[in-house]
């Protein structure tokens, strides 16, 4: 039996609300809690090189 593949997924977006994507974030991951197939982990990362 073959192992099930890996998906993996990269979203670029600019926002001035970051805290607020991260919330979001969070609460899908809540609400997602236990299911199978979902995702099993998220990164918000910041450019550094924005932050000047």
């Amino acid at each position: 039996m073959d192992a099930p593949m890996k998906f993996v997924q990269i979203i670029d977006f600019e926002t001035e609300r970051i805290d607020e994507m991260r919330e979001l974030g969070h609460e899908t991951e809540q609400r997602l809690a236990g299911r199978s197939g979902g995702p099993t982990r998220r990164l918000v990362l910041k450019d550094r090189s924005l932050c000047r």
